[in-house]
């Protein structure tokens, strides 16, 4: 049983490592990112400005983002464009129903 977690846990380990580079060099913030990837991949509630942006939610991302993710904001919405699945993203009721694991992963794992 332990074998079974240390293979999940290393397979989580190297998309965590795949993942980091390929938001990097979209400019998304390094502060965010692992929002951005328990959120895809685990489906962890991220934090206040991460949701925010998913969900569509232009004041509250006002409210929340920092100056540094403020600047960064049309690289990151063209990563989640491009990379996200579209029933990941977009408005609140959407976000929703992907933490809550309501939608097909969509080729996620």
């Amino acid at each position: 049983m332990l074998l079974i977690r240390e293979k999940i846990a290393s397979v989580k380990m190297v998309s965590q490592h795949l993942f980091n580079p390929t938001a990097l060099q979209a400019g998304v913030p390094f502060h965010m990112i692992r929002d951005f990837y328990n959120y895809l991949y685990e489906r962890m509630q991220p934090g206040d400005a991460v949701l925010a942006i998913l969900s569509n939610d232009l004041f509250s991302t006002l409210q929340y983002a920092d100056p540094i993710t403020m600047r960064a904001l049309p690289r990151i919405t063209t990563f989640i464009y491009m990379n996200f699945p579209a029933t990941s993203w977009g408005s609140k009721e959407t976000t929703l129903a992907w933490l809550n694991n309501e939608e097909a992963k969509d080729g996620i794992e």
